[in-house]
């Protein structure tokens, strides 16, 4: 198992591919990320983000997750795994309080328990606030952005070593402008059932161009613009539809003639929201 060193390499850490059985025995797909809320007190609230609609109805859900060690003072993976199960699993999580807003989080409190009752803790890399762009940093990006993307598309994935797969694609619209008039972004990327839940990341290591064509030498970052949820299809009779991410890698849509080189992403401010409601839940300042 590798050390992750640079950005990119830590970020292979920083999802999960979540498994759910729903009643009618069928078996879904989807991508989880590690993101780290902060209250005003300064307490720390780990969780999982995702799509609300890849756990919806699930009974049974499935994490495999990295074992960790102490080296020195460094905590690395060891290259072996934590196979996780949870029933009920729809109620693990909690909901953005928007209807039409597809995010949820579920906070790693039960993970890191069943993770201990193995004598075991699990290793990964987590986004925070501070990858969540102000409305400044999206001005100052250009219309086209090179994005990637961390998950699981057709349930692919390295299951030997556990790590997701990487997608390359660019913004089709700009990162500074609500698509028409909600709080998403569109991306050109093939964006296959699996990915839902995928975080949309800008990553420059090392360099990067702002809009005004300035070069930053010496310097990285790592821009969370939002997490996948849909993306638009051509149906048969010749209309087009936006559609969840399925989670079902082997069912056909049968009405869908074409699922179209494109992808909606909630932008990441909302997760802001969902950030207050796990506080209100929880009772943290």
């Amino acid at each position: 198992m590798i050390t992750p060193q640079s950005d990119s390499d830590k970020l292979l850490f920083s999802t999960v591919r979540i498994v759910t059985e729903k009643p009618n025995s069928k078996v879904g797909i989807g991508t989880g990320f590690f993101f780290e809320f902060k209250t005003k007190s300064g307490q720390f609230v780990p969780t999982l983000i995702t799509n609300k609609h890849v756990v919806k109805d699930a009974i049974v859900g499935r994490f495999r997750l990295h074992e960790q060690k102490k080296v020195g003072d460094s905590d690395i993976p060891t290259g072996k795994y934590i196979d996780l199960q949870f029933k009920d699993f729809e109620s693990q999580w909690i909901m953005h309080p928007s209807t039409n807003i597809d995010l949820c989080a579920m906070p790693i409190g039960p993970l890191v328990n069943e993770a201990q009752k193995q004598s075991r803790d699990f290793y990964r890399s987590t986004l925070t606030a501070e990858h969540i762009p102000a409305p400044g940093t999206l001005q100052n990006l250009k219309a086209i952005e090179d994005i990637f993307m961390y998950g699981y598309p057709i349930g692919l994935w390295d299951e030997v070593n556990n790590l997701p797969l990487i997608r390359r694609g660019i913004t089709s619209t700009h990162p500074a402008v609500d698509f028409c008039g909600k709080n998403e972004g569109m991306i050109d990327a093939a964006c296959f059932p699996g990915s839902s839940g995928s975080p949309v990341l800008i990553i420059n290591e090392g360099q990067y161009t702002t809009a005004s064509n300035q070069m930053v030498v010496g310097q990285s970052r790592i821009i969370l613009l939002g997490v996948l949820y849909a993306g638009p299809v051509l149906k048969k009779d010749g209309n087009t539809e936006s559609r969840p991410i399925p989670t079902n890698v082997k069912e056909e849509e049968k009405d869908v003639a074409e699922r179209l080189h494109l992808g909606y992403y909630v932008s990441s401010s909302e997760i802001h929201k969902l950030g207050d409601e796990i506080k209100d839940k929880y009772q943290l300042d």
